[in-house]
């Protein structure tokens, strides 16, 4: 009787928040149909610009996204994989308060809206909150569905006044509360690529035919060779990732570690691309010191086949161990030679590596390298040795990865 009668609740609450819920149809009519297509159909070229890069970890970034959508003057543009719960309740409030007083504030969220029945529940409130206040709020990929991976908007960012951006792997949840996350905040040029970028994707999800229109571009095979700032500046950085018309999170990555000289540390909670996993070996095998931090609980069977031929290399992996403040590893980072940088919410999968939309940025110099460099220290020596994958666990995890 009680769980019909918690069926019957749930399904009341879903009748009252149907209406909250984007439509396919929506992206190409009612209040977005009068408005101008704000993008090129060309995503931002990738560029190294001097800008100011700061690294948030864990609960830091919650405080500072609260922070900068209150400083907005202009714009805000937000797009979050997931969007939910009393921060995203605060958040909403604040975009309200700011559509009202003039300006232009857009949202994009993924279609699936969460994960889990909880999550999806929680963001239509959320939803129906900005859409009854009238703010503009589409899917970041009208057709995108829990575990069809390659659909998912998985970007987690903000830009205010296209000055400011807060970017990488945080989602927004009260479950995330005690997840290890890294975000960046940046300030310069980048922030204005990151607005071009959320134009479009912003105007593919009013029209999606125009992703057929979209312009790519590459990275191109040279590498930079200007002098890289000391670590007591400010960085170089530039926005890469995937999405309509770009794959230049991968693009970035590989070359990285081809050319890395001393080391390379890697953090992640989702690793099962294997040429990734044989990029490391190479840089392994011509004398790069490789160590790899991965997550144990989150999704750890999405790092088997990847940890087990880097264990078999001779590569040191080691497995984060849960703490009460820290429970799950969510990071998605690189550091090359203690100076290089590469992090956002790009997962080394091949649904991060294709067609998932992902942010990251790259970043030469300055402090955030160092910044991600000695927390990895830290993280490193409370870590514990991971350990060969059983034949059960490989043949599971072949399966998980053919699936996503």
């Amino acid at each position: 009787m009680q769980n019909r009668a918690r069926c019957r609740a749930v399904l009341g609450v879903l009748a009252v928040l149907g209406s909250a819920w984007p439509s396919a149809a929506e992206s190409r009519s009612g209040p977005e149909a009068g408005l101008a297509v704000y993008a090129p159909l060309r995503p931002p070229t990738p560029r190294f610009t001097k800008n100011r890069v700061d690294v948030l970890f864990d609960k830091q970034a919650f405080t500072e996204l609260e922070a900068i959508v209150k400083r907005a003057t202009r714009s805000i543009r937000l797009d979050f994989y997931i969007f939910w719960g009393r921060r995203a309740m605060r958040i909403a409030d604040t975009l309200i308060a700011k559509h009202r007083a003039g300006l232009d504030v857009r949202v994009l969220l993924d279609g699936a809206l969460g994960t889990t029945p909880e999550q999806q529940l929680a963001t239509l409130l959320v939803v129906r909150k900005l859409k009854k206040a009238g703010v503009r709020l589409l899917y970041g990929s009208p057709h995108s569905a829990v575990y069809k991976r390659r659909t998912l908007d998985h970007n987690k960012y903000v830009v205010i006044d296209e000055r400011e951006a807060i970017v990488g792997s945080t989602n927004v949840g009260t479950r995330f509360d005690n997840w290890h996350d890294l975000m960046m905040k940046v300030a310069g040029p980048v922030a204005r690529n990151l607005a071009d970028q959320f134009d479009l994707d912003y105007a593919i999800a009013r029209q999606p035919g125009l992703a057929a229109t979209v312009q790519p571009v590459h990275l191109g095979a040279r590498l930079t060779r200007t002098p890289i700032p000391p670590a007591d500046g400010d960085g170089r950085a530039r926005l890469v990732g995937n999405g309509p018309g770009r794959r230049t999170g991968v693009e970035a990555l590989f070359p990285l570690l081809r050319r890395a000289k001393k080391s390379i540390h890697v953090q992640l909670d989702e690793f099962d691309d294997l040429d990734a996993a044989e990029a490391l070996v190479k840089a392994h095998h011509r004398g790069v010191k490789v160590k790899v931090l991965l997550d144990p609980v989150a999704f750890g069977l999405l790092t088997v086949l990847a940890r087990d031929r880097l264990l078999a290399a001779g590569i040191e992996v080691r497995m984060r161990k849960p703490r009460k403040d820290a429970r799950v590893t969510h990071l998605k980072a690189v550091t090359v030679d203690g100076e290089l940088l590469l992090a956002g919410s790009m997962n080394w999968t091949h649904g991060g590596f294709s067609t998932v939309r992902e942010s990251c940025l790259e970043v030469r110099g300055g402090r955030a390298p160092a910044q991600v460099e000695a927390r990895f220290a830290k993280e490193w020596d409370l870590s514990i040795p991971a350990r060969r994958a059983t034949r059960l666990e490989l043949w599971i995890s072949r399966l998980i990865s053919k699936a996503t």
